[in-house]
């Protein structure tokens, strides 16, 4: 589970820096597709309560207090509902062949 959750990151991160960068249009180049779109995949198959809370914990870095206060549940639910979230993107990963 902590390696699709750093996997996320890293993939989060690479995509905010390469969207930073000035592209010049007339250049066409094909890149080798570097798992964003399996990991994108895999989150989409998630049920969305679980999409929602992965999101809001982990991309948007709002902390648990936070993301309860906005999904209007108790905070101990918040982390049950990570946990079980990571479990299930972990084996979707798996069975895209994400990780």
């Amino acid at each position: 589970m902590v390696i699709t959750e750093r996997k996320a990151i890293d993939l989060l991160r690479a995509r905010q820096r390469s969207d930073a960068a000035e592209i010049d249009e007339n250049i066409s180049v094909d890149f080798p597709d570097s798992g964003e779109r399996a990991l994108a995949r895999c989150m989409a198959q998630l049920p969305p309560r679980y999409r929602e809370i992965l999101l809001l914990r982990f991309v948007y870095g709002y902390s648990m207090r936070e993301t309860a206060a906005m999904m209007d549940i108790p905070f101990t639910t918040v982390g049950k509902l990570s946990q079980r979230a990571k479990e299930r993107l972990y084996e979707l990963c798996r069975n895209e062949g994400v990780l």
